[in-house]
């Protein structure tokens, strides 16, 4: 009994066999250089969030007195909302408003209120920066383009030919 056999989907042989291999890259941690930046970077995107979470509690006079450690705990329960959801749509603005209902601020208005101005807030910030990137990295990643000269003729063949048993 031949492998095809075994394994009815003969374009999926090659990803089997190559499985092991990409289990075992993945388990390779980054450099030193890269790891603290991952870290970096993490921390500071979740402190922007917190703010951001403390600072619209300004927004409604209702919710000016809650403190960062209330924030944290509206960051907490906002993101499993965005979790439970596609986007938060709804479940975030739920969450938030019962979490700040827990600290004496009325659910209906003044919660809701504040979860649907903080998931908008975020919304408005995805879809500025996200266009704004899309416009930006093309033009940054183009001057980052390095084309290295092909070293050898036979190798340039080699690249051109393509070996008509393999698949597309």
């Amino acid at each position: 009994m031949g492998p095809q056999e075994l394994w009815p989907y003969h374009h999926r042989t090659k990803d089997k066999e190559h499985f092991p291999q990409y289990l075992a890259r993945s388990h390779q941690r980054p450099g030193r250089k890269e790891q603290t930046l991952f870290v970096v970077y993490t921390v500071g995107i979740w402190g922007l969030y917190l703010l951001s979470t403390w600072f619209g509690f300004f927004a409604i006079s209702a919710t000016s007195h809650l403190t960062i450690v209330d924030a944290l705990s509206v960051l907490a329960m906002g993101s499993i909302g965005m979790i439970i959801s596609p986007g938060g749509i709804g479940a975030y603005a739920l969450l938030v408003a019962q979490t700040v209902a827990f600290y004496g601020i009325p659910e209906a208005p003044y919660g809701q209120a504040l979860g649907w101005l903080l998931w908008f807030g975020q919304f408005l910030s995805f879809i500025l920066f996200g266009t704004v990137s899309f416009i930006l990295l093309p033009r940054i990643n183009k001057s980052r383009l390095v084309i290295e000269p092909i070293k050898s003729e036979s190798m340039a063949l080699h690249e051109i030919t393509r070996n008509p048993n393999d698949p597309v």
